[in-house]
């Protein structure tokens, strides 16, 4: 019991330390359904991309983010308010940002490399290209659950899965 006394304050401190530590290291892998819920991405009280960016302008999320909100406004089956506000997106612009969001070395958005490589599919980018996305995902991914780029491509092409990113977070989560 004197022990306990004498040590209380640097008991209490390392509890407190090892409670964030775990913390830090438990709660990123735990990805929110806000996240890949378009709302998130467009409505402008709650828009992700823009607050990220605002806060966090060179970080790989919000690269990401703003990706994500580019390609919710090119379909232009919905015209959000963020969608009105901004310029239209341009051909490259989705590629750009996440080529910008890859570039910066952060290895922990695994849909960032899947859609970069999806994205090069669509664009008809060279094999090499292709291939090297697709390793480079795999080689950071290996017990990854998505489908191989290349099929996810070819069942968006030929319409038997969803091409739209919230209605294929919705399979998925269906599928499980």
């Amino acid at each position: 019991m004197r022990w306990f006394r004498a040590h209380k304050v640097l008991l209490a401190i390392y509890i407190g330390g090892l409670t964030l530590a775990v913390l830090e290291l438990y709660l990123p892998q735990f990805q929110h359904d806000y996240l890949t819920n378009s709302k998130s991405l467009l409505q402008p009280e709650i828009n992700l991309a823009d607050v990220s960016s605002r806060l966090y302008p060179d970080r790989a999320y919000s690269f990401y983010y703003r990706a994500l909100q580019a390609a919710l406004c090119v379909r232009g089956t919905a015209s959000p308010p963020e969608c009105r506000n901004r310029a239209p997106v341009k051909s490259h612009e989705i590629r750009e940002l996440v080529e910008r969001s890859l570039a910066t070395g952060n290895r922990s958005i695994e849909m960032a490399m899947y859609n970069y490589a999806i994205i090069l599919l669509q664009e008809q980018a060279s094999h090499e290209e292709i291939d090297a996305a697709i390793h480079n995902w795999r080689t950071n991914y290996p017990n990854s659950n998505e489908v191989d780029p290349r099929e996810m491509h070819r069942q968006m092409t030929q319409g038997t899965i969803a091409a739209r990113p919230e209605d294929r977070f919705h399979a998925e989560k269906v599928a499980r």
